[in-house]
């Protein structure tokens, strides 16, 4: 009888250090599947099954037994995965030196255009109430209002959706300033 110091499990390999008092087998009671190798103490090892069990040969003395599972299809399928990546990478057909295709272009004007009309629908929604367009775009009141500033794509919306009170307060009559003398007589 083997006496097991450590054993610890991973989803694809085990390790598993064993003091065994004469030869024999190490069993590991996983199901037996194409695509698991074992090493005894760093030396590559033959895995045989028991059963439907996973076991090793060990000799007599103290081991450290690591199973490790890498089935042919996960490698294949990670090969044609980074296949396609470097495809995709190098491609011309994807990427045109910074335009998106057939619109003639770059992705900041594209991320511009994009975060314009999703503000206007969010304002739009709001009735022109910033507060309430901000909480429902998650931002702060004021990037909405940095926004409403900069945002190109806008074409003068922010202005036609601020509520009438405050486009009347813009336009209201003042008093001629005075040149400093004063009027009154003495």
């Amino acid at each position: 009888m083997s006496l097991v110091s450590s054993l610890a499990f991973t989803p694809s390999s085990v390790f598993i250090d064993v003091v065994a008092p004469a030869d024999g087998d190490v069993v590991v009671t996983q199901q037996a599947a194409p695509g698991w190798s074992v090493t005894v103490d760093g030396m590559a090892a033959n895995p045989h099954e028991i059963s439907v069990f996973r076991a090793v040969h060990v000799t007599r003395g103290r081991h450290a037994i690591k199973w490790i599972y890498r089935p042919r299809s996960l490698i294949f399928g990670a090969i044609l995965t980074l296949a396609a990546l470097v495809r995709l990478l190098f491609s011309t057909m994807f990427v045109k030196r910074g335009e998106l295709i057939g619109n003639g272009i770059t992705l900041e004007q594209a991320v511009e255009a994009f975060e314009g009309k999703y503000i206007v629908a969010a304002m739009s929604a709001s009735r022109g109430n910033v507060t309430q367009a901000s909480k429902a775009l998650g931002v702060h009141r004021n990037t909405l209002h940095n926004k409403l500033r900069s945002q190109t794509m806008l074409n003068g919306f922010a202005d036609s959706i601020r509520p009438m009170r405050r486009r009347l307060s813009a336009n209201r009559v003042t008093a001629p300033k005075s040149n400093g003398k004063s009027t009154r007589s003495r």
